[in-house]
């Protein structure tokens, strides 16, 4: 039965229509906040989190993986982004037993902007911002199986422009098809178009599938596929984390890679690394990402466990 529901996902994910990357003539995409990973610790994994996400961090990756939940989880994160662009995030999820894993979850983008008369002077200053609100559930199909699903409501502004759309991720999981060995699948970002202005574009669909080997509770190597047809963008997505118990606490490494259009930004782009440490019913992490020529992006996250 596993098998049969793991080929009938996969061949949904490939009969998403073709004409989305028509949209427009796929000039390029709208909402582009949607690509930018958060959680720290998946970003120091590389970004190959599609097989990995187990919690509220599910809701940025793979909304199948809540069903991993035991009791109630909460994170919020940073991310500092290049050109002084900030991104907060908070996700609560929440199981159910027997009706799978509910999670609500926000993100806010934003910076500083100025305005410029048309002889260029310089006037006063507003906010850039991208916000998305988002609601999912996960259901467990069988003994190892979960699929999920995420709705996001967009909501963009700039100056005096405003948009908004909404969109959906579909998301499965299939733990330990053999001994520590899982697989993940994703679809994200599937839409309605937006416009800042007069021009409509698509959000920017990712196609995801994502394999992870669990090493023992403490290491897990993993290895992602990520397809983004509008931009007809493809990324390789690689990542090792390790930990050790100490006392009542555990300190953990990442590190990561990710090959991709990126690398044109020259520098260590695509190199990831990142640490985290759990005590008690809270993990904190950190992540470091160079961007090239563009600077560097940092996250930090801070996740509750409920039951600990």
């Amino acid at each position: 039965m596993d098998r049969f529901l793991g080929a009938a996902f996969a061949l949904a994910l490939l009969a998403v229509p073709g004409s989305a990357a028509a949209a427009d003539g796929a000039a390029g995409t709208a909402f582009t906040s949607l690509t930018l990973p958060l959680d720290a610790r998946a970003v120091g994994m590389g970004s190959a989190y599609t097989a990995v996400a187990s919690g509220a961090d599910s809701m940025e990756w793979n909304p199948a993986g809540m069903n991993q939940l035991h009791y109630i989880q909460a994170e919020a994160g940073h991310l500092s982004w290049v050109q002084d662009i900030n991104d907060e995030y908070v996700n609560v999820a929440l199981p159910i037993y027997g009706i799978g894993a509910w999670g609500l979850g926000a993100t806010y983008l934003y910076t500083q902007d100025q305005y410029y008369d048309d002889e260029g002077n310089a006037g006063g200053t507003f906010n850039d911002f991208d916000f998305t609100g988002s609601a999912a559930f996960s259901l467990q199909v069988s003994d190892a199986m979960n699929l999920g699903i995420e709705y996001k409501i967009l909501r963009q502004g700039y100056a005096t422009q405003f948009d908004m759309g909404s969109c959906f991720d579909f998301g499965w999981q299939w733990r330990d098809v053999w001994s520590g060995f899982d697989l993940g699948a994703a679809a994200l970002n599937l839409g309605t178009p937006m416009s800042l202005g007069g021009t409509f574009n698509a959000l920017p669909l990712s196609l995801k599938l994502g394999a992870a080997q669990h090493f023992g509770p403490l290491a897990t190597l993993a290895l992602d596929e990520e397809y983004q047809p509008i931009d007809s963008f493809n990324f390789l997505h690689a990542g090792l984390e390790v930990g050790t118990q100490l006392g009542s606490m555990t300190p953990m490494a990442r590190v990561g890679y990710i090959l991709g259009p990126g690398q044109a930004d020259g520098g260590l782009t695509g190199l990831t690394v990142g640490l985290g440490l759990a005590f008690g019913a809270w993990q904190v992490d950190y992540a470091y990402a160079p961007q090239g020529d563009l600077g560097t992006a940092q996250r930090l996250t801070l996740t509750w466990n409920g039951g600990d």
